[in-house]
């Protein structure tokens, strides 16, 4: 089956989890070569196994996800509310992807919009880095030389 029989295919790039082989990024790097040469199906990314397995607010993660997934050659992204961490997923999809149809149409930022997906910092002055930030001294060295 296919556009022969008037149907039009949707390619699903499979994000895996991180630390899984290919990595997320991989997956969007293919997505957008195969872009580059020619592929014209639209195509959706499920970005949810990467923001249920990460220990980070999907306020955050998912607007990264939708960004990468858009400048990918994504047409459209895949969610899902599978966890109590990911309550409001959908929500947050939803306003990720107008900050990013802004961008891609202005090619500005998604910047000072009105609408916005900080939760637990503010752009004012006070910031106080999470409670976890002195247990980073405690992570073992054998975890690699990726420094900030």
């Amino acid at each position: 089956m296919g556009r022969k029989e008037g149907l039009n295919p949707i390619v699903d790039p499979v994000l895996l989890r991180p630390g899984a082989s290919p990595h997320p990024f991989e997956s969007l790097a293919a997505l957008k070569i195969a872009r580059r040469r020619g592929m014209e199906c639209p195509a959706m990314v499920g970005v949810n196994n990467v923001y249920e397995m990460v220990d980070a607010d999907t306020t955050g993660t998912i607007p990264i996800l939708t960004l990468a997934s858009a400048e990918s050659g994504a047409s459209a992204i895949l969610v899902s509310e599978e966890s109590a961490k990911s309550r409001g997923a959908t929500a947050e999809a939803r306003i990720a992807s107008y900050m990013v149809s802004y961008t891609l149409a202005t090619g500005s930022p998604p910047k000072d919009l009105g609408f916005a997906l900080l939760e637990s910092k503010e752009k004012a002055p006070g910031y106080r880095p999470p409670s976890g930030c002195n247990a980073l001294k405690l992570l073992p060295r054998r975890w690699g030389d990726f420094r900030v």
